[in-house]
């Protein structure tokens, strides 16, 4: 049995190599995440400087136009996350929140019954079957083009796919933990708030996921032909006054919000469902 000692100077050079090592593996972790983007970049500046279109700008010309209109130290940018950003996060946000309250109890109470799933399967399968866009000039014509008709449109839209997958995680909950259930002689409530409503969530949340994203381009359909403000309208205003920069600038304005929206989704994702294998493997892979 032989003992090893660290001196200070040894511990220094292992310490230092530990830590060479670490920036390594960012690097490599770097350039695996962001070669793509990177790369979309270069292509976009050389295209733009080849066709020299005005409908073209190049990344930094569209990076300067985000800085000034969107960007809250500057006037136009404080103006237009005021008049446009603010109205568009919230109504993406209500529209969702109210599908989920909509589609979740309904999906747990679908998939739980046999014989409701069996009558309103033909109603669910149409509607997972209607592309939403299309509902815009029926929503218009019943409930204008204020505030009711857009909400309607994102409901209407991000409704299904939380309601299947709250279904489809619903039935497919062990048999074996409902007999137990009932074995104990559990209330009905225990039953759905201990037992069938965590072991759905990791389908709910792939519902809800699809959902926000599906919110987000409702809004901007909306906004498109029946607002007066918000990103959307943004966007069409400054295509209409061939104002490609600003345009432009809106675009990447709906990509950021788009990120944004999806990481805060997936850390909140991590922390509900830190139990669940899944989460676990893209915690570690992240």
């Amino acid at each position: 049995m032989t003992a090893s000692v660290l001196i200070p100077g040894n511990r220094r050079v292992i310490s230092g190599k530990i830590l060479l090592a670490g920036v390594r593996t960012g690097w490599k972790e770097f350039l695996v995440r962001a070669w793509l983007p990177l790369a979309c970049l270069i292509l976009w500046h050389l295209a733009a400087v080849l066709l020299s279109s005005p409908y073209l700008p190049t990344p930094m010309t569209v990076a300067t136009a985000f800085w000034n209109e969107w960007l809250p130290w500057t006037e136009n940018g404080r103006a237009s996350l005021q008049q446009n950003f603010g109205p568009t996060l919230q109504l993406i946000l209500s529209g969702w929140l109210c599908a989920i309250v909509i589609g979740v109890p309904a999906g747990l109470a679908v998939g739980r019954s046999a014989h409701v799933a069996e009558l309103l399967n033909p109603i669910i399968r149409f509607g997972m079957n209607v592309p939403p866009p299309v509902l815009l000039p029926l929503i218009i014509v019943l409930l204008g083009f204020g505030l009711p008709g857009k909400l309607a449109l994102i409901v209407v839209g991000t409704l299904w796919p939380i309601l299947m997958n709250t279904i489809l995680g619903a039935q497919s909950i062990d048999p074996i933990a409902i007999k137990t259930a009932r074995t104990l002689h559990l209330r009905r409530s225990t039953v759905i708030w201990k037992i069938i409503l965590p072991a759905s969530l990791p389908a709910i949340f792939s519902g809800l996921r699809i959902a926000l994203s599906l919110s987000i381009m409702l809004v901007v359909i909306a906004e498109m032909y029946t607002a007066s403000q918000g990103v959307g309208f943004a966007i069409v205003s400054a295509q209409m006054m061939f104002d490609i920069q600003v345009m432009w600038a809106g675009i990447v304005m709906l990509a950021v919000l788009g990120i944004g929206l999806n990481l805060l989704f997936v850390a909140a994702e991590r922390r509900v469902l830190f139990w669940h294998q899944s989460t676990r493997q893209q915690g570690s892979r992240s």
